[in-house]
């Protein structure tokens, strides 16, 4: 017994000299990409910048300054111009990596491939590559970001700034609305980085700042579109027979949780004759899922009312009553229905940036 504790802990102890240990709670990641050109010279930028001048087709970016820190500072008060709260709670994280930086960079620690973002296809000459991450709730002793050396010393000024900004608007939008993954931190930070900051208006900013909340509306619009290409299609081939009513009927019971929650997958087998879409407890059911957090926070139609609000404002719509209760289905009455509940969408978003 004495040889096997002896035998352990030697391995333990060549596993921790040799592969530093990473903390297991960590998020935040910012990556860089290196790529290689036909003189076999390595040229390093971030993820944010490389992706998105590609996806946004902007090629004027940059931010004016003379070393990183100024470039940051730079960006945040350009961003104050548009939004004040955002930039001050993005600057009190830029300041303690002005101040600790030199405290954050670390050598030889195996980086993790941190899966907050959705893949995409990078060509042959380049590499992804981890640059760094951030604890969310440190331990004693743990730093709070790590930023790998290795790369920040092959990084100018620009990147570095991008790379820093990339770690304070993720922190932030962590610790105000959940966020979950890194799509939008990079988008956003290299909104904020290019010349678009220059001539943007106050309301087109909101519609950057707040593309995560307008995605919930923009995939609500379609599926209720879909939604309402069945029902035409099914009363275009039975007009009015008891069992079309009986399926519009069920079909547009669902319309309320299309509406809250549109990105919502229904997990494993479901007995659909069990589920009524529209009972308050079911839908609040929904909401609770902890798979769907990132969508209910600041959700835009569920910013201002609850749950039950919204349940209220459609089942009171005349349209409805009319497809759930007639005994006269038209096709104008399902097109009425479909086109108040675009109206409804619009309204609700409009309420959400004068909120906001």
């Amino acid at each position: 017994m004495k040889i096997k504790r002896i035998i352990f802990a030697i391995i333990l102890f060549v596993s921790f000299a040799a592969h530093p240990i990473v903390p297991t709670d960590v998020g935040g990641g910012g990556f860089v990409i290196k790529c290689t050109d036909e003189l076999d010279d390595d040229h390093y930028r971030t993820f944010d910048v490389w992706e998105q001048s590609k996806m946004l087709q902007v090629d004027s970016f940059g931010l004016k300054g003379r070393d990183w820190k100024e470039k940051v500072q730079f960006a945040l008060d350009r961003l104050k111009r548009v939004d004040v709260p955002f930039a001050y709670a993005i600057s009190a994280v830029t300041k303690d990596l002005e101040e600790n930086m030199e405290r954050y960079l670390v050598k030889n620690l195996t980086f993790p491939d941190i899966k907050d973002y959705t893949d995409i296809v990078i060509s042959k000459s380049c590499v992804k590559m981890p640059a760094a991450f951030q604890i969310k709730a440190p331990f004693n002793g743990q730093k709070k970001f790590y930023f790998s050396s290795e790369v920040w010393r092959n990084l100018d000024e620009f990147n570095k700034a991008s790379l820093v900004l990339h770690e304070a608007i993720y922190k932030t939008l962590i610790d105000f609305e959940g966020a979950l993954n890194s799509d939008f931190v990079r988008y956003f930070n290299f909104f904020i980085s290019s010349d678009l900051m220059d001539s943007v208006s106050r309301e087109e900013y909101y519609e950057y700042r707040y593309s995560r909340q307008l995605s919930l509306i923009k995939t609500a619009k379609p599926r209720l579109q879909s939604l309402q290409v069945l029902f035409l299609h099914i009363f275009s081939k039975n007009q009015n027979t008891k069992t079309t009513r009986e399926i519009a009927s069920r079909l547009v019971s669902w319309v309320p949780l299309m509406i809250m929650v549109p990105n919502y997958q229904v997990r494993g087998l479901l007995n659909i004759d069990t589920i009524d879409p529209l009972n308050l407890d079911y839908i609040t059911s929904v909401l609770q899922d902890e798979r769907m957090l990132s969508d209910v926070l600041m959700n835009p139609i569920l910013f201002r009312i609850s749950a039950s609000g919204v349940l209220e404002d459609i089942l009171s719509m005349v349209e409805m009553k009319e497809v759930l209760e007639s005994s006269n289905l038209t096709i104008e009455k399902i097109n009425n229905l479909f086109n108040n509940l675009d109206n409804y969408l619009d309204k609700e978003w409009q309420l959400f940036l004068e909120t906001v």
